[in-house]
């Protein structure tokens, strides 16, 4: 608990503002939450369409993350809490609104629920100058009045999908004559809410996103007359699940990717770099592409581990590929490609009669050179219709005709309307695209600027494989100990260059979830050390084992799991400021079974081959180290 009890406003009622309410409350602190919404779930409750997908006959709307890896660290979606059996009764990527009962739960087991307000917007957050309290935050109530509050703290939590963005009519020639037509609809994806919108339609849909995938897999299987889809840069396709009850997010290792990697194997990306031809070679001997799972169009200019966030979103990939694939094969035909044309009439044969995923589909028309062109122009036809002008995969124009539904799938901007300090600059982050008009985000891992250090950004990172829940919350508990520093008056850590980083410039916040976990955890002395745990459960602390051989049985399991685990949030709570045995014991049943029944055996061989592999990599750069061209490095370091 903090020596020193402060207020704190918390901006937001979702997973982020949630955890970080949570927490503050547990060091002692007092926290009013506001929330512009009618409920808990921010983004989750919001966002919701197409009602009847939430039944569960019909699947339902599901998250792509998966429930070992999106909840929170002590309270988890496993067992039976709540009148819910979150083990049995519950998929590995649950509903949205199974989501939503998750987090009504969190919100009460850790007393979070009494300290929300409901439809009440925050207006400014200001320094409160010559004030015992240094924030004055102007707050509007559902009536319209409004009223100031001061505080010590405040908890930026307010979510990544508020200001939709999408072209102004000037930056597409003709839009403006086609939004005009009333027989044409023209909307941003986060108007829509049933399918039934594409009925009968011809419909386009720009954007190359998890949304935009959903969508035009909605209006394929919706009753649309045809269906397009425009990628300017390409998407890389991965299914959120690889099998029966295989997530993909499981299929994540920490030992010498995330931690106890040599610096120089981490400087040179050597995992990204060799395990991308393993991926990409995998890749095609299960779907017939490397550019994705199945995946035969909308490819990426870099197909490579490390570059992008994964499209999880799968649903529309055998409609994309009833259009791609026999393109491709026409293209191998009359360039007398015969390995080619077999491969492609191979592939075909295999998902429209073995697997029958693309048989009697709907096909997805698709678009976008991958260089940034796209949507070039909508002509107006002599017959009143409208024809759209796009660039095709090839550089050359082709069109889309008869267009009478355009949905600009086309993402959010970051905005806080609320902080004057963090205005949207005037031209992009250098070297990043989509950044133009967006408001930063501090310094220092994207949390807080030393400057300022009681007002944090919770949630605002885009992870590649993994899930914003967790970050949050391991945001908050790093955030807190940069506040308990600042408060006994010690430097606050330097910044150095993030090692997390995508090398993919479409984010200027993506971040590889593992690496950003681990360089977090390291600064609040919370990532796990493999050997000292190890030896404590030897010891027989924190577990109820009394034989020697029951307690090394314990301990490899932990070694294994941690090893060639993800990086679960409970593993930042083994050790630190905020460990608890509760989190030892989940890590030694939940995570162990991820580890484990959630991949199978010949999953788990690999992924140990791979990693002895590099046991070895990681100690030819041990030796490159001292070699005196190479010039003397940091040698190994415990996290790093």
């Amino acid at each position: 608990m903090s020596a020193e009890a402060k207020s704190f406003c918390v901006i937001g009622a979702g997973p982020s503002g949630l955890v970080a309410a949570r927490h503050l409350l547990a060091q002692g602190h007092a926290v009013s939450v506001y929330e512009a919404g009618p409920c808990i779930g921010g983004t989750f409750a919001n966002k919701r369409y197409d009602a009847v997908w939430d039944d569960p006959g019909n699947g339902g709307m599901r998250l792509v993350s998966s429930k070992t890896l999106t909840a929170f660290s002590d309270y988890r979606m496993h067992g039976t809490h709540g009148g819910v059996d979150w083990s049995r009764k519950v998929g590995d990527h649950p509903r949205v609104t199974e989501y939503l009962t998750y987090l009504r739960q969190y919100a009460d087991a850790f007393h979070v629920t009494p300290t929300i307000e409901f439809g009440t917007k925050v207006v400014s957050v200001d320094a409160a100058v010559g004030e015992a309290q240094p924030y004055r935050v102007v707050l509007a109530s559902p009536d319209g009045s409004q009223r100031a509050v001061h505080f010590d703290g405040v908890a930026v939590c307010s979510g990544l999908h508020n200001v939709p963005t999408m072209p102004g009519d000037a930056d597409i020639p003709g839009l403006a004559a086609f939004r005009a037509d009333p027989r044409n609809d023209v909307f941003h994806s986060s108007a829509y809410k049933e399918k039934a919108v594409f009925a009968g339609r011809k419909v386009l849909i720009l954007g190359c996103g998890e949304t935009a995938m959903d969508l035009a897999h909605r209006a394929a299987v919706g009753g649309a007359a045809k269906v397009g889809l425009v990628s300017r840069h390409g998407f890389l396709s991965i299914p959120h699940e690889l099998g029966d009850k295989r997530p993909l997010d499981v299929f994540i290792t920490n030992f010498l990717e995330h931690a106890h990697e040599h610096p120089l194997a981490h400087d040179w990306q050597l995992r990204w770099r060799m395990s991308t031809w393993v991926i990409r070679a995998g890749l095609l001997l299960v779907g017939g592409s490397s550019w994705g799972m199945n995946q035969w169009a909308c490819r990426v200019k870099t197909v490579a581990r490390g570059y992008h966030i994964i499209n999880k979103s799968h649903g529309a990939i055998p409609h994309i590929n009833a259009y791609a694939k026999p393109r491709w094969l026409a293209k191998y035909r009359a360039a007398w490609n015969l390995p080619m044309w077999l491969w492609t009439k191979f592939w075909i044969f295999a998902h429209r009669h073995l697997a029958t995923d693309e048989k009697d589909v709907l096909p997805i028309q698709t678009f976008g050179d991958g260089e940034g062109r796209g949507l070039l122009e909508i002509k107006k036809e002599a017959g009143g219709g409208f024809t759209a002008v796009l660039a095709d995969e090839d550089g050359a124009e082709a069109s889309f005709d008869d267009v009478d539904t355009v949905v600009f799938a086309t993402g959010y901007k970051q905005e806080f309307p609320f902080l004057k300090a963090y205005a949207p600059p005037a031209r992009a982050r250098p070297g990043y695209r989509h950044a133009a008009g967006e408001a930063p985000l501090p310094p220092h891992h994207f949390v807080l600027d030393p400057s300022d250090p009681h007002l944090g950004f919770i949630g605002f990172v885009r992870p590649n494989v993994g899930a914003i829940p967790p970050i949050s919350e391991l945001q908050v508990l790093w955030w807190i100990q940069q506040m308990e520093k600042a408060r006994k008056q010690q430097p606050l850590p330097s910044a150095p260059p993030p090692s997390y980083m995508l090398n993919g410039a479409k984010y200027q916040y993506g971040v590889d979830y593992g690496n950003y976990m681990f360089r977090l955890a390291e600064e609040i002395d919370a990532a796990p050390d493999l050997w000292k745990v190890a030896r404590a459960i030897l010891r027989g602390e924190g577990v109820e084992a009394a034989g020697v051989i029951e307690r090394a049985t314990l301990a490899a399991k932990f070694l294994f799991t941690c090893c060639l685990g993800q990086a679960h949030a409970p593993l930042f709570r083994l050790r630190g400021p905020f460990a608890t045995t509760a989190c030892l014991d989940i890590t030694l049943r939940e995570l162990w079974e991820a580890a484990t029944a959630k991949r199978g055996v010949p999953e788990n061989i690999a992924l140990t081959v791979m990693t002895m592999w590099f046991v070895g990599v990681n100690a030819v750069c041990y030796v490159c180290d001292h070699i005196p061209c190479f010039g003397k490095r940091r040698g190994f370091v415990a996290y790093a």
